[in-house]
Order: C-alpha cells, then structure tokens, then sequence
C-alpha cells in the first residue's frame, strides 16, 4: 500500500475521473480506510472538486481566448530551421 500512499494525489484524481480498474478502486478504499491522513486528501479533493465544479462550470471564456493562447504559444516557439524543419514539413 506504500504505492497508494506516497502516489496519492495521483490515485485520487484517477478516482474522481472515474479511471480507476475494479481492482484499483478496492486498492484505493483499503487503503483509505487504514490511512487517516490520506482519507481527509480523499474528502479535501472531493469537497475541492465540488467547489470549482459549482464555481467554473457556468464561466466560459470570451471567443478570442484561444486564439490569444494560440498566438501567445506561437511567439514563445522558437522557429523551425536546418534539418528538423525539412523532416517536418
């Protein structure tokens, strides 16, 4: 269980997103239930994901933010030269 534990936040995403196998999830809930301190990261996630579930999902960005965020990532991409570029074009 010592995977589990020093892997926590990893397993408790994967729980909350639902990508856990059968065998993954009694892992997890074995170890919960021996472990105090990862059964409160357990309910902090949960009560974490509520929250920004409620906050977040009703905030949508204006239409030109991801042409912002396309352009911003362009500029900071240092441009293609000498035989990498021949090999991607």
């Amino acid at each position: 269980m010592a995977i589990i534990h020093d892997e926590i936040d990893n397993w408790l995403a994967a729980d909350l997103y639902g990508e856990l196998s059968d065998k993954e999830q009694r892992q997890l809930h074995t170890h919960l239930v021996e472990c105090v301190a990862c059964r409160k990261t357990h309910q902090e996630t949960k009560i974490m994901n509520k929250i920004l579930e409620e906050t977040l999902a009703q905030q949508k960005p204006d239409p030109s933010f991801e042409q912002r965020m396309l352009a911003g990532f362009r500029n900071h991409v240092p441009e293609r030269t000498g035989l990498l570029n021949c090999l991607l074009i």
